[in-house]
């Protein structure tokens, strides 16, 4: 969809905000920390990355392919899950840095920062905060 290959070139280019853990980025280490993941849904969800199956209802479907009580509290924790962690991203944030130099050229410790937050609406990415940095 054209949504979709919108999220994913933002994906690329922008980091996240902090809060809730992004599933298709997060390591290995962070998603077993995760509610009712543990380690075999860890190694499911790492290895459905390229297939596109983060999607949050195929997530009951990786859950579903896990065994036992590791799949029991996969799915009775999913809740608890989808608080803590995001199939795609609320928002994109975009920071960028620029020295300052003194008359002589030489790098200051004074420089600039600013930083653009933008969510995706439902006709794209709109940029919803500006601020400097200090």
């Amino acid at each position: 969809t054209p949504r979709g290959r919108l999220v994913d070139r933002l994906d690329r280019l922008f980091t996240v905000e902090l809060g809730r853990v992004l599933i298709a980025r997060a390591p290995l280490e962070v998603l077993v920390a995760l509610p009712g993941i543990g380690e075999e849904g860890a190694r499911e969800l790492i290895a459905r990355r390229g297939d596109r199956s983060n999607a949050a209802p195929e997530l009951l479907r990786v859950g579903a392919s896990l065994t036992g009580t590791v799949r029991d509290s996969f799915v009775a924790r999913f809740p608890e899950l989808m608080s803590v962690a995001t199939v795609a991203p609320d928002a994109w944030l975009l920071t960028v840095s620029a020295p300052s130099r003194d008359e002589a050229g030489r790098l200051s410790p004074l420089g600039v920062s600013m930083q653009v937050r933008l969510a995706l609406g439902s006709d794209g990415a709109r940029i919803i905060r500006r601020r400097v940095l200090p």
